[in-house]
C-alpha cells in the first residue's frame, strides 16, 4: 500500500473520524480490490473480483460515487471517503 495513502487514513484515524476496526476494516477491503498490488482500483479488478456477476449499471452507479473525480481509478483515500459516506 502506497504510504500517502496509508498516512491519510492514519490521519483521519488520529482524528477520531475512523474507529479502529474499521480503519483495519477498509484496508483490509481494499486491498482485496487492488488485485496488481499499485495502491490504485480500475473498473476492471472490480470485474475480476466479481468473475461477471456484477452487473454494468450496478458497477457504474458504484464507480461514479467513488471516483469522484473520473480519472478512472480510485485510490484508497477516495475509497474511505465513498465507505465513510456509506456509514452514515
Amino acid at each position: 500500500m502506497n504510504f500517502f495513502f496509508h498516512f491519510g487514513l492514519l490521519t483521519l484515524f488520529a482524528r477520531g473520524e475512523v474507529d479502529e476496526k474499521l480503519h483495519a476494516h477498509y484496508i483490509e477491503d481494499f486491498n482485496s480490490y487492488d488485485l496488481d498490488k499499485n495502491g490504485l482500483i480500475d473498473p476492471q479488478e472490480i470485474r475480476t473480483v466479481y468473475h461477471g456477476t456484477l452487473l454494468e449499471e450496478d458497477l457504474k452507479a458504484f464507480w461514479d460515487a467513488v471516483d469522484v473525480d473520473n480519472n478512472g481509478y480510485f485510490d484508497l483515500k477516495k475509497y474511505v471517503d465513498y465507505a465513510l459516506k456509506q456509514e452514515l
